[in-house]
């Protein structure tokens, strides 16, 4: 089962085909990003109508960027995710569900598939928190002098417009050219934060794009002592 976008940009699932992303596996796609192993529920696909490459699916679920998608379509896609979590790192016994930090409800509510299908002996963990955006200058600038020259233009630009922001502020990796979002570590651990020494811990984050958030989130719970980390997205990179 794939997706359809109208002109007023409102998704729907298609059961004729599978262009865009593919809900009808029956077992969840693994792929490495920057050296994890990521389990991804669906799997986006190379556009085949229309140009979309699945980001859609997101933005609707979102409720971003203008795109919507409708009550039974939203049921239809949830009820295809509790079957799949347990395939998705079969044998593992959990902790800890870690949850990227977002401002969207699309994480919480895989989280919570994620909770009741697995049941982490010790819950969730919720003390990850996105970077600020003084954080990110400094990673910004450290990241300088490595920094291609094809693209030293975009990185002042980044440069510029990090300086123009509230410092306090969150920092999202969206207005990133993806070349340059290796130079970031957009999620850390809140200050004075719990310890999980030696847990098993899995990560969930909605979408699974550079890696560089979910491999963030990797490096924070590693710093908190977690012995064994795996990855759980909601959907995955393009084929």
């Amino acid at each position: 089962m794939g997706i359809d976008v109208d002109p007023n940009r409102v998704v729907t699932l298609n059961a004729n085909h599978a262009h865009g992303v593919d809900t009808e596996a029956l077992a969840p796609r693994h792929v490495k990003a920057a050296g994890r192993d990521v389990a991804c529920v669906f799997g986006r696909n190379e556009p085949r109508h229309g140009g979309q490459d699945g980001n859609p699916l997101i933005y609707a679920l979102k409720r971003s960027n203008g795109y919507t998608i409708g009550q039974q379509d939203l049921a239809a896609l949830w009820s295809r995710v509790p079957p799949l979590i347990p395939l998705c790192h079969p044998g593992t016994a959990f902790d800890y569900v870690i949850p990227v930090p977002s401002s969207s409800k699309v994480v919480a509510d895989l989280v919570q598939h994620a909770v009741g299908s697995l049941q982490p002996a010790q819950g969730v963990f919720s003390q990850l928190r996105k970077a600020t955006v003084g954080e990110a200058r400094a990673m910004l600038a450290a990241a300088m002098p490595t920094v291609a020259a094809r693209d030293i233009g975009d990185a002042r630009s980044l440069e510029r417009r990090l300086a123009k922001a509230p410092q306090g502020g969150r920092f999202t990796l969206k207005e990133v050219e993806a070349r340059l979002r290796a130079a970031f570590k957009p999620v850390t651990f809140q200050a004075g934060c719990s310890r999980i020494d030696g847990a098993s811990v899995l990560i969930v984050d909605d979408l699974l794009s550079t890696g560089c958030s979910i491999s963030s989130a990797c490096h924070a719970a590693e710093a908190l002592g977690a012995a064994s980390i795996k990855c759980l997205v909601l959907l995955g990179s393009l084929r």
